[in-house]
């Protein structure tokens, strides 16, 4: 078994040994075993043990070697994209001016994409946030941080 592998292994299941594992898994843990520590893993084992674990099943095949993690990302993002609200887009259009300005500030507070400091959405929100994203990299030079920063923050307030 991979390093790598072992140690996400390890870390999901606090531990636990083959026989913990396999009774998790509904499976004998000699099978348990030939499955994770063959090269490379049985991935089906791999996603079974993820899911038993409450771990992202992606992840486990990207530590298995078998998945790259572009490939895992080839799936993630669009996906993600199609999933988020509005107001996540918005955010993270906002996130990232702030960040190109140099200034350091996430929008959202907790892993559930809540946001407790950006404003509600209004339907003049993502026009602004739009304009913001979409102005030429000229006009953008010629901008200040500071003015940068007041008209995303006008715009989400609109």
């Amino acid at each position: 078994m991979d390093d790598r592998f072992e140690r996400w292994k390890d870390a999901i299941s606090g531990g636990d040994s083959d026989r913990g594992i396999g009774r998790r898994l509904g499976m004998d843990n000699t099978k348990v075993a030939r499955h994770l520590y063959s090269v490379p893993p049985v991935a089906e084992t791999v996603i079974l043990l993820a899911r038993a674990y409450g771990a992202d099943p992606l992840e486990g095949l990207v530590e298995a070697g078998l998945l790259t993690a572009d490939e895992a990302s080839a799936i993630r993002v669009p996906r993600a994209l199609r999933l988020a609200t509005s107001l996540q887009l918005a955010a993270e259009i906002y996130r990232r001016e702030l960040e190109s300005a140099g200034e350091a500030d996430d929008p959202f507070d907790d892993a559930s994409g809540t946001s407790q400091t950006a404003p509600t959405m209004s339907p003049t929100t993502a026009r602004g946030a739009t304009q913001v994203a979409s102005e030429a990299p000229a006009a953008s030079k010629q901008n200040t941080k500071r003015q940068r920063r007041e008209r995303l923050t006008r715009g989400l307030r609109e």
